[in-house]
């Protein structure tokens, strides 16, 4: 190809709304989003897949994009709603800091902290609650887990990962553990568009007990016929072995090729 831009391979559709491009693609059946940065760059924001190819698309205002498939027998069909809105970063697993310092949305007076569960429960059907009240609610816990006591709640058999960054920032934390007063560059969370191999590296999963996986300990991968379940950050569930899930948690480039 010649001239300025960049090259695209296969049938694409293109859609702008406010300073953000959507692209997608006919045959990969996922939508990718940019936007130019700072610098002037063409910066990758997220990736979205689905069951059929999106061919009609649309914009309420300059924040909200929206995409249909379009049957081709013309007959009528029913549809999934899918919503977005992560302004382009991760779930973190807590935030730990005060109120005064807090961005994460929590109820005023409820006890406990925000964490990964309490901040996804609205996009799930759940009320915003105290964090207590959001881990009994049967989709949090594990159905395998068979360690779950209702008296120790925060011990569920499923977490989130708070090392999104590894290898290259191992002590990087998915989360914000201080009390806020002062900043840690080593906390907080990451642009989806930043984490690598979304096709590898996992998201949630099986856990010994902890809500969260801050080590290859903390995995279990012995509840499905010597395997683990995950999901990772392109949207898919898997079957790890404890090697495959350490990998995916540690360094999941080695994981090309399996």
């Amino acid at each position: 190809s010649q001239g300025v831009g960049d090259e695209q391979i296969g049938w694409n559709f293109y859609y702008r709304v406010g300073d953000t491009l959507f692209v997608t693609g006919y045959n990969q059946q996922e939508t990718t989003s940019y936007h130019q940065n700072e610098d002037g760059d063409l910066e990758e924001l997220n990736t979205f897949l689905f069951d059929k190819p999106l061919e009609v698309f649309g914009q309420v205002d300059n924040n909200t994009f929206l995409a249909t498939h379009l049957p081709r027998s013309g007959e009528h069909i029913a549809n999934t709603m899918y919503a977005s809105d992560n302004d382009g970063f991760s779930v973190i697993s807590k935030d730990n800091r005060d109120p005064e310092y807090r961005t994460t949305p929590y109820p005023e007076g409820a006890s406990g902290k925000p964490h990964w569960q309490s901040i996804l429960a609205p996009y799930l059907g759940f009320s915003l609650e105290d964090i207590n009240n959001v881990r009994k609610q049967e989709f949090f816990i594990n159905p395998y887990y068979e360690g779950y006591d209702p008296n120790f709640i925060a011990r569920t058999g499923i977490g989130i990962n708070n090392k999104l960054r590894t290898p290259e920032q191992k002590n990087f934390n998915n989360a914000y553990w201080g009390n806020g007063s002062t900043p840690n560059a080593n906390n907080g969370p990451t642009l989806l568009s930043a984490i690598t191999f979304p096709q590898y590296r996992i998201f949630v999963g099986d856990t010994t007990m902890q809500w969260l996986i801050n080590n290859v300990g903390q995995i279990n991968t012995t509840q499905h016929d010597g395997k683990g379940m995950f999901v990772l950050f392109d949207g898919s569930v898997v079957f790890y072995d404890q090697e495959e899930a350490e990998l995916a948690f540690s360094d999941p480039f080695k994981l090309r090729g399996r």
